[in-house]
């Protein structure tokens, strides 16, 4: 249907989903923030996706899975919040990988602009988006205690390749706030 994104994980029939996948992203996280540690308490070894991954979707399922093995068979009710937090889109193919963001939020965001990969949601494809750089992109949620060094990165990049997802005119978020 046009104006709905295809999205991972799969909300056609719900946004249920979508929210599961943020309460995981934020029971794994929540225990790991270490202010002091910007560039490397939200990253693992075990969330870096293959060398060879078919595409940015595939790595974020590989993350996907990778956290609800990491956390184990606990049951945790979908998110009515965010935890304090703010969700943030990155559009991987508009990177100029200029290492402006890296610097300015402390190494939180990559030299690419990528948020660490614990701290990722979702992956979003618009197939009807006229401007290929910004066709699909990354959801991730943002920790509070990271906001101020995010909106550092995110006012460091010329490209706007990340950017607050509440400040986005992208399908997601009118998606998200449509009446249920």
């Amino acid at each position: 249907m046009k104006g709905i994104p295809h999205i991972d994980p799969d909300c056609s029939a719900s946004r249920a989903p979508f929210w599961q996948r943020v309460t995981e992203t934020i029971a794994w996280c929540q225990p790991r923030i270490v202010p002091s540690s910007p560039r490397d308490c939200l990253r693992t070894a075990a969330f870096r996706g293959r060398p060879l991954e078919g595409s940015f979707r595939d790595c974020v399922l590989s993350v996907a899975r990778a956290r609800q093995q990491d956390l184990g068979p606990i049951r945790l009710e979908p998110a009515r919040s965010l935890a304090g937090g703010r969700l943030l889109v990155y559009f991987p193919d508009a990177d100029l990988c200029d290492g402006g963001a890296e610097i300015a939020s402390q190494g939180f965001f990559d030299v690419y602009n990528t948020p660490p990969s614990g701290t990722w949601v979702a992956f979003v494809m618009e197939p009807d988006n006229a401007n290929i750089s910004y066709a699909q992109y990354l959801i991730a949620w943002i920790p509070p205690a990271f906001l101020e060094l995010a909106a550092a990165g995110v006012l460091a990049n010329p490209e706007q390749c990340i950017r607050w997802l509440d400040e986005r005119n992208v399908s997601l978020a009118r998606f998200l706030h449509q009446a249920v």
